[in-house]
Formats: structure tokens, sequence, C-alpha cells
């Protein structure tokens, strides 16, 4: 029990430290981003910089090593026995190929959730500050591996591992399926501090989330986040340097939309995908076989640690901490 006990508050505790870093360096960037657009770069090269400035101390260096670091020190555990705690373990072949799939499908089922999101915020007066990805006149294969690793490989592989291994099974510990599911696909939309993605990340989290619980394993979240993630990227340079497969998807669904209905058939599509993606999910972690006592009952599982007020407070300011800056960029938004 104590053992179980420290894990709950060490991945608390870590959980708001990433909370408050993630706050402080979104704040440092926007200053570096200003300084940034004063050289004499190109601005794509601007961003490009700035992301990198950004997301790799962010995503390497807090959500992976200081994750790992608290781990260890704080669980007094292996590094190995760190991964293994956290879902590291080999995929099935069958299941990777599934994953590979809810990915795609995801993405679509994102864009639509994010439309329907983006329509009801701008409904409140809310003025989108986003703009698409800015790329060179000329295609370079450079930029595009750097837009991949940083916006794919990183966050795939380091929000997985702080967001989803070590937190899932912690919460497994103590909360129903249904509750960890819930309370991790929350944290997972509201630690992007961001309220036009809050609501498409908090869902695609709720559904790896529910992959981890179901399958112990790691890599299938890792995997759908990737491909989830490289898909934009790679959609986002297909259309601006028309390449062979990519372009012609968004040249149909802009066709479709602008036509008779079209709208409704578009949102359908989306809709599909969303359905699909689920029944992918479903697929992979396939629900539990229910276990039954001498006398025919079911055995509703046992709880290895319910935690005490004392032991949540460290959770409740993390998702407090991100629900308050996530409202403040929709004022931010509103007021622009």
């Amino acid at each position: 029990m104590e053992e179980r006990q420290r894990q709950y508050k060490v991945v608390g505790v870590t959980m708001f430290v990433v909370a408050s870093l993630l706050l402080w360096m979104r704040v440092l960037v926007s200053f570096i981003s200003r300084a940034i657009a004063k050289t004499s770069l190109a601005e794509w090269a601007q961003e490009l910089l700035t992301d990198l400035l950004f997301t790799v101390p962010l995503q390497a260096g807090v959500l992976f090593l200081l994750v790992f670091f608290i781990y260890k020190k704080g669980l007094k555990k292996s590094g190995k026995e760190i991964f293994s705690l956290s879902g590291f373990k080999k995929p099935e072949g069958k299941k990777v190929v599934l994953a590979v799939l809810m990915g795609i499908f995801g993405y679509f089922a994102t864009i639509g959730v994010s439309a329907v999101w983006s329509s009801i915020i701008e409904i409140l007066d809310y003025k989108s500050s986003s703009s698409g990805m800015i790329l060179p006149d000329k295609f370079n294969f450079g930029v595009m591996l750097v837009s991949l690793f940083t916006t794919a490989v990183l966050p795939a592989f380091c929000e997985e591992f702080a967001m989803r291994g070590m937190l899932t099974k912690t919460l497994d510990n103590s909360f129903s399926d249904k509750a960890v599911v819930v309370l991790g696909g929350i944290a997972f939309g509201l630690f992007h501090q961001y309220i036009e993605q809050v609501v498409y990340t908090a869902l695609f989290g709720m559904l790896i989330t529910y992959v981890m619980l179901r399958t112990g394993c790691i890599w299938y979240g890792v995997i759908v986040h990737f491909v989830n993630n490289g898909l934009s990227v790679y959609l986002s340079f297909a259309s601006k340097y028309d390449f062979a497969i990519g372009p012609q998807l968004f040249e149909v669904i802009d066709r479709v939309a602008t036509s008779n209905a079209g709208v409704l058939l578009v949102y359908a599509f989306f809709g599909l995908a969303a359905i699909v993606t689920y029944a992918l999910a479903r697929a992979i972690a396939p629900r539990k076989k229910r276990a039954y006592d001498q006398n025919g009952k079911p055995v509703l599982g046992k709880l290895v640690y319910q935690p005490c007020k004392k032991d949540n407070i460290w959770y409740i300011g993390a998702m407090v901490m991100t629900g308050l800056v996530t409202v403040f960029t929709f004022f931010f938004g509103y007021l622009q």
C-alpha cells in the first residue's frame, strides 16, 4: 500500500511540475519569438527556429528526461522498471497495423471535431490567431524532416510517456476504467493549454488512454500519435508543393463542401472517420472478460489504493492551472 501511495503522489507531483514548466516555457518562447522576428531570417525559418527552441526542450527535456528523473528518484526504481511500469512492452504485429489505421482515420476525425469546435467558439466572438504552417517557396527535404521530428516524432514518444504511460497505470490502481479514460483524456486536452485544441485533443486522448488501459502497452498510442501528427505535416507539404499523393484529397473535400448539401456530406465523412477510429480502438483493445466468483456474481475489480484529499492536491492543482491557461487563451482571442 505504501508503494502505491508513493506512486500516486509522485505521479501527481510530476503532473504539477510539468504543467508549471509548460506555462513558463510558453511565456518564455513568446519573448524569444519576438526577438527572432526582428532578425533577417525568412519567415518560415523564424517559425522553424522558434518551434525548435520550444519543442525540443519541452518534449525531450521536460516531458521525457525530467519526468523520467522524477519517477526514478521518487519511486526509487531502475530505468528498466520505470519503462516497464510505463507500458513499454512488445506490441503485437496485427495491432500495430490497426494502430496505423487508427492514426489515419483519427486525423480526419479530429479535423471534423476541430471544425465544429472552432465554429462554436467563433460564435462567441473568438478570433483565431492560428495560421497554417509557413513553408519555404521551394521544397526543402531537410525542413520536412525537422518538421516531422518536432511535430510527430518527439510528441508521439515524449507526450505518451509523460501523459499516458505511468499516469494511466497509476490512475488504474485507484479509479474505474471509465474514470481513468475520462480523466486521462481531459488531462491530455488541458495540458495543451490552448482553447482551439482542447476538445479534439481531449477526445483523442480518451481513445488512446482506453487503448493503453486495456492493452497495458504504450507503443500503440505512440504509433497512433505519430501517424496522426505526421500525416498533418505531410499533407501541409503536399498541398504547398503539389505532391503526387495528398493535395487531391483536400481538393475533393473543398469541391464537395461548395456543392449543394456538400457541408453535410463533408461532416458525414468526418463522422464516419470518427466511428472507424473508435472501432479500431476497440479492435486493438477488446473488452475485458468479466470475472465471476463462486456464486456466479460478477467481480467488479479491486482498487489497489484509495487516494485521500491530500494525495489529490497535486492532480487538482495541475488541472486547475492548465484549465485557467486554456480559458485565458479564449479571452485572448476574444479581445483581439
